[in-house]
């Protein structure tokens, strides 16, 4: 078995995975990311709806190659291709409008984003699936579903049936199906196990039954699967990107901004809590041309700007995030193109709550107070990260 099959395995608790369709697994993985990680960096699809109370609004849609194969190939989606393509799924671009304050259209968005380090992604990260092959609970229902295969292998050819009765309830056994336990077993199937486990050498499957027969796997092994899952889901995030801002419908580039953020977990992640942390830095250097249309010639203008936040996220269950609350400062410098009543330096509190309407559409509201100019500005953004393609309806279920 490949060590990036145990991916897919361990989503579902489950060993042994031979091609099988893992969307449902990477859809449950994918739900369990925070609302403002999505924002940063999009494992799947998504809508996105920007400054909706300011006179200067954005649409845009951002997703990664690999999502998009998906869509026209439902072939790809199994473990191996999952894997295989890591590196497209490290690739994000973005394409949208803009919209002046009557909704007419003014120009267009372009961008792409690369993640430099991204050990969230359980299905590109390798240190996760390093780590998922140490599990002791892993390595044992590994060498179960290797004795039990090895079982099923001494059934006589002429008993046909009973072979494959005998395959599909230990598979749902394997697979940690609801209320699926050696007890729930067929009697002639719990009979034929007891009668060559001790040929196989498998202690550990007999004091297994013994001890837990009334047990299911996922009882068994789902705490320190679901430990390591939510301890990476809190690993670093690091991305750089390009966006071009075009003006009219000529798509000649208005600015240019140069980016990069840093996403990370804070605290003690041995165990699920019900209130998460995130550090979030980032830094953007924008050339463009005079955005407010002062002069006739276009004015030049460079600026930096540079952000660290706090993002306290907010998860009843200890898994899905409900509500999050992002608190920070940052910090501008504007190098050239500064208008008359700008200060080329700038500090800035903000404060954003995002919350979750429905599924995964989030509502970010945003307030920002400019610490030199005695100034605030307040903003709305809506959200939608969806599997649409995969023809789900909620994400996770």
């Amino acid at each position: 078995m490949k060590k990036y099959f145990i991916i897919f395995i361990l989503l579902s608790v489950a060993p042994i995975v031979k091609g099988q369709n893992v969307s449902q697994n990477l859809i449950t993985a994918d739900s369990l990311q925070s609302g403002n990680y999505k924002d940063v960096f999009s494992s799947f699809f998504q809508f996105a709806f920007n400054n909706l109370a300011g006179a200067q609004k954005a649409f845009n849609f951002q997703s990664n190659p690999f999502a998009i194969m998906l869509k026209g190939n439902k072939d790809l989606e199994v473990d191996t291709n999952w894997y295989k393509y890591r590196r497209l799924r490290n690739f994000n671009f973005l394409v949208g409008l803009n919209i002046d304050s009557s909704f007419k259209i003014k120009g267009f968005n372009f961008g792409l984003n690369y993640a430099l380090i991204n050990q969230r992604d359980l299905t590109v990260s390798k240190m996760f699936l390093l780590q998922i092959d140490s599990l002791k609970g892993t390595q044992l229902v590994n060498k179960i579903g290797e004795t039990l295969e090895k079982i099923r292998g001494t059934i006589p050819i002429e008993q046909k049936e009973f072979k494959t009765k005998f395959r599909n309830e230990v598979d749902d056994l394997i697979n940690a199906k609801e209320n699926t336990s050696f007890n729930s077993l067929s009697d002639d199937v719990k009979a034929y196990i007891m009668a060559h486990v001790q040929e196989s050498e498998m202690p550990e499957l007999l004091t297994l039954i013994k001890q837990n027969g009334n047990a299911n796997f996922q009882d068994l092994f789902y705490s320190e699967i679901e430990n390591l899952r939510q301890e990476f889901l809190m690993k670093p995030l690091w991305t750089v990107g390009l966006i071009g801002v075009s003006e009219g419908n000529n798509f000649s580039f208005q600015s240019i901004a140069i980016n990069s953020k840093f996403l990370m977990g804070l605290g003690n992640f041995q165990t699920p809590h019900r209130i998460t942390y995130e550090l979030e830095s980032d830094a953007k250097l924008k050339m463009g041309r005079d955005s407010l249309n002062v002069f006739e010639e276009g004015l030049v203008r460079k600026d930096f700007d540079l952000g660290v936040h706090l993002n306290a996220v907010f998860r009843p269950d200890r898994k899905t995030s409900i509500t999050e609350l992002k608190l920070g400062i940052s910090y501008k410098n504007i190098f050239s193109g500064k208008y008359d009543f700008e200060s080329s330096q700038s500090f800035n509190i903000n404060t954003e709550w995002r919350f979750k309407v429905y599924d995964d559409f989030w509502v970010p509201l945003l307030f920002s107070y400019d610490l030199e100019q005695n100034k605030y500005f307040l903003g709305l953004n809506l959200s939608y990260n969806f599997i649409d393609f995969f023809k789900r309806n909620k994400l996770g279920k």
